[in-house]
């Protein structure tokens, strides 16, 4: 949920045979994870320069193909998206008027759902009608939201976190969404309040074990498919359980694994935090990624063994929105640099890696108000290769908030689009860069 839109929708978009790319939010709208508050201080790390363009990717560039419809009429919100194998999985939230099991919600409440829908990769046909993970149980209730990721073995996954507030108790399921058969991971822990009631969450595949990262007041919660209970990943003097005012929480998590560590980041208290994890448990301090006395958006993570490399909008609050990445250093150095997009303002970035060292593959949302457009391109040495820039959108239709994911030689972008007097709408299409 990263979009400026008042009311973004959603397109996916696969893309296909990329030399040198292989891998690497609604109805409610995000300006918020977009423009968060200014409430920030002084520069934290060096900026850096870009480094030259390898000049292999000068010569690159990138085509669009026609769209596939993912969703099925009703909207869809807090998207996400993974690929492994042969599929590509998409998740997204959907909210409805209860149902014939919601007797517990008033006439004009919403019930929060939480869906899944399977693609073949090569084909980007939907392998059947789209699936319930989840659901809110009650009006007290929270559903907190789908993440997919790819598993060691192939497979894909999904977690699902709900909150129970009047039980005290937050139930997570770790499923593999294309085995019916397959039996979910559920775990169960005491919390009695005040809970996660956010609708994002970010999940990872460790290998013997997945995580799952959910914001609860102003900290992360940990879970895993393990049932180890672990500690909130930022607790510290500054922050903590205790900052459940709306200036206080974190939000818009983002996680990512590199080598036997996971990196996790959220937006608190103004700006970029983050913190790394080994072997199911926060390892070392909290980290500030983002300068002090910016505004800053909902980041966006992609690692390798002993880096982190963060992606996000900042904006000094008088300038437009610019995108910037931070590196995060196994050591603990940090080093940042402002990508080049444009003079239109630039949010919401998503990231994957790529088998080149240098390069990653970026997603972003550009312009303003309802003029809005999905656009992505390759990022070499910290610099948007200008050739691979493209539209990933259509130009008449508000767009944004996109979300990648990458397998074997293929890339894949979820993003939203708000067509005028239609509902939201998922999409699917396939991109080729050479």
């Amino acid at each position: 949920m990263r979009s400026t839109l008042p009311q973004p929708l959603a397109l996916l978009l696969a893309l296909t045979g990329l030399p040198g790319c292989p891998k690497g939010n609604p109805a409610e709208s995000d300006a918020a994870a977009a423009k968060p508050s200014s409430s920030t201080q002084a520069q934290t790390a060096p900026s850096t320069s870009a480094a030259p363009l390898p000049s292999s990717a000068k010569s690159r560039a990138c085509r669009v193909g026609a769209p596939q419809l993912v969703t099925e009429g009703r909207g869809g919100i807090t998207h996400a998206i993974a690929a492994n194998g042969d599929a590509v999985l998409v998740t997204w939230g959907e909210k409805r008027k209860p149902g014939p099991n919601g007797g517990s919600f008033p006439e004009d409440a919403t019930q929060r759902f939480e869906m899944a829908r399977l693609f073949d990769a090569k084909t980007l046909a939907p392998r059947g009608a789209a699936t319930v993970l989840g659901s809110q149980d009650a009006v007290d209730a929270f559903s907190n939201g789908a993440a997919p990721f790819a598993a060691a073995d192939s497979s894909l996954r999904t977690a699902t976190c709900a909150w129970v507030a009047f039980a005290g108790k937050l139930s997570c399921t770790f499923a593999d969404v294309a085995k019916a058969t397959a039996r979910a991971k559920r775990v169960n822990e005491s919390v009695p309040g005040p809970g996660p009631d956010g609708e994002r969450i970010a999940a990872v595949d460790m290998g013997d074990h997945a995580l799952a990262l959910l914001p609860q007041c102003g900290d992360l919660r940990l879970v895993s498919s393990t049932a180890t209970e672990m500690p909130p990943l930022f607790a510290d003097p500054a922050g903590g359980l205790d900052g459940c005012e709306p200036k206080g929480k974190a939000d818009v998590p983002a996680l990512a694994r590199g080598g036997d560590a996971a990196f996790a980041v959220a937006r608190r208290g103004g700006g970029l935090v983050g913190r790394k994890i080994v072997r199911a448990a926060p390892q070392g301090p909290v980290v500030q990624l983002s300068a002090r006395g910016l505004d800053v958006g909902a980041p966006a993570v992609v690692s390798s063994a002993g880096r982190a490399s963060v992606y996000y909008a900042s904006s000094s609050g008088k300038a437009p929105f610019a995108l910037t990445v931070t590196h995060w250093a196994d050591s603990g150095a940090l080093t940042r640099a402002t990508l080049a997009t444009g003079s239109t303002p630039a949010v919401a970035p998503a990231v994957a890696a790529t088998i080149d060292a240098t390069c990653v593959l970026l997603s972003w949302t550009e312009g303003s108000g309802k003029e809005t457009r999905v656009r992505a391109g390759l990022v070499c040495n910290d610099a948007l290769v200008p050739s691979t820039a493209i539209d990933v959108s259509p130009k008449d239709v508000e767009a944004g908030d996109s979300e990648l994911a990458t397998f074997g030689g293929r890339a894949f972008v979820v993003w939203q689009e708000l067509p005028k007097g239609r509902p939201t709408e998922l999409k699917l299409a396939a991109l080729s860069c050479d």
